[in-house]
């Protein structure tokens, strides 16, 4: 199990990404019951990147993890995905800057953000799921991705009320997708609805 974390005491503002300098890993052995690991990557602490969730997938026999990467430099927006790779789920590294996915921007210009992409498979397609409008990519290798358009594109929000108001910003946060015996299932949450 794997996620964001700040070594230091977080704010009252738990949105105040700026202390997430790490991700970290905790084990188990029922799914129930489990126990600290550690860290597995870091950022320096002297620096203004940070760190922001974290989703893995298997590509043949290797993990791939991506996270949100804030490169700092006054950015206020996750635009970036950095990927690490383990051969064992427990050491895990970078991938290289060629393997970085930075999501276009939008129509305005502004960075448009893409946040933690959940990933499945589907007749030797990967498929990737994330937070941001363009946040729905895909690759044959599992490792080098492509944008195929809007989150507003891929699902339908007409059935939801009230109607996220927002689609194009930030508003829109996956939870998560899933195969759950012949369907997939999309799991995602909305300020608009939390207010309700």
């Amino acid at each position: 199990m794997y996620s964001m974390y700040s070594k230091v005491e977080a704010t009252k503002d738990h949105a105040v990404h700026s202390n997430y300098k790490s991700i970290w890993m905790a084990k188990s052995k029922d799914g129930v019951h489990w126990s600290d690991a550690g860290t597995i990557h870091e950022v320096p602490e002297d620096s203004e990147k940070q760190i922001w969730a974290c989703a893995v997938h298997k590509v043949n026999d290797k993990f791939v993890l991506n996270y949100g990467a804030y490169e700092g430099k006054g950015d206020t927006t996750c635009y970036l995905l950095k990927l690490l790779v383990s051969d064992d789920l427990q050491k895990w590294e970078y991938m290289g800057k060629e393997y970085d996915i930075v999501s276009p921007p939008n129509a305005d210009g502004s960075k448009a953000r893409i946040d933690t992409v959940n990933i499945l498979k589907y007749d030797n397609t990967y498929y990737g799921y994330g937070t941001g409008r363009y946040a729905f990519i895909k690759s044959k290798d599992g490792l080098k991705w492509e944008f195929s358009g809007t989150t507003d594109q891929r699902v339908d929000f007409s059935e939801m009320l009230p109607k996220p108001r927002s689609i194009d910003h930030t508003s829109i946060e996956v939870g998560d997708c899933a195969e759950i015996g012949n369907k997939y299932y999309f799991l995602a949450g909305c300020q608009d609805w939390n207010v309700r």
